[in-house]
């Protein structure tokens, strides 16, 4: 076999590729996001804002918490939680990249958080949006 028109290699045991088109494994989405959001309140905040007919995708967050506050992260309001309850001390975080399977939203909905206290917070996200 010297040139390999379609397929699949599953495992070149000899030989060299030189030219051709390679697909690239691990590709970014199209639809990719990635956003951060700080609070220093308990009122219900968005992350990212609804896109009508589409799912957003949370492949990796990351939160952190000034002071002692439970924080919720959810689809469309804090009924549908995603991900929390979760319960920080002072100064403290969580960091979960990659999730997989990623957490999603119902379709339609905006990805949304809310903390307990009124004390500084920040969330870092990154996903995407189908």
């Amino acid at each position: 076999l010297t040139n390999l028109v379609s397929g699949t290699i599953n495992a070149l045991a000899a030989g060299t590729i030189t030219t051709g088109t390679v697909q690239i494994i691990g590709q970014r989405h199209a639809d990719e996001f990635a956003t951060v959001v700080t609070s220093g309140t308990s009122v219900l905040g968005t992350i990212r804002a609804a896109v009508t007919g589409s799912v957003i995708y949370v492949t990796g967050i990351v939160i952190s918490v000034q002071a002692p506050s439970n924080v919720v992260v959810a689809s469309g309001g804090t009924a549908n939680p995603i991900l929390g309850t979760l319960f920080f001390a002072g100064s403290g975080g969580v960091a979960a990249m990659p999730l997989d399977p990623p957490i999603r939203t119902v379709s339609g909905s905006a990805l949304v958080y809310q903390q307990s206290a009124n004390t500084g917070m920040s969330i870092s996200a990154v996903g995407y949006i189908d």
